[in-house]
C-alpha cells in the first residue's frame, strides 16, 4: 500500500514535469490526495484487506469529496480565527 502510495505521487510529479525545484506535489496541489487515496483503496482491495469493495471512480469520488470539505471547513475555522494561519514559507 506504500508502494501504491508512491507511485501515485511520483505519477503526479512526474505529469505536472519534474525541474530541479518541483519534485514533490506541494500540500496545495490537493488533486493528489484522492489520487492516493484511491491506489492504496484499490490495493487493499485486491489484497483482500477492505471491508467494503467499490469502483475505482466510487473511491475517489468519496475521497475528493471528504477532502473538499474538510479544506472548506478548515479554511471557514481559520477566518474565525480559531486555527492559526501557516507561517511564510521560507526564501
Amino acid at each position: 500500500m506504500c508502494i501504491a502510495s508512491a507511485t501515485a505521487l511520483a505519477k503526479f510529479a512526474e505529469d505536472k514535469g519534474l525541474t530541479e525545484n518541483y519534485i514533490i506535489p506541494s500540500m496545495d496541489e490537493w488533486e493528489i490526495y484522492p489520487m492516493q487515496a484511491t491506489e492504496v483503496a484499490m490495493k487493499c482491495i485486491e489484497q483482500g484487506l477492505a471491508r467494503k469493495k467499490a469502483s475505482r471512480a466510487e473511491i475517489h469520488d468519496g475521497a475528493a469529496a471528504i477532502i473538499e470539505r474538510t479544506q472548506k471547513i478548515v479554511k471557514l475555522l481559520m477566518a474565525q480565527g480559531f486555527i492559526a494561519d501557516p507561517p511564510p514559507e521560507p526564501k
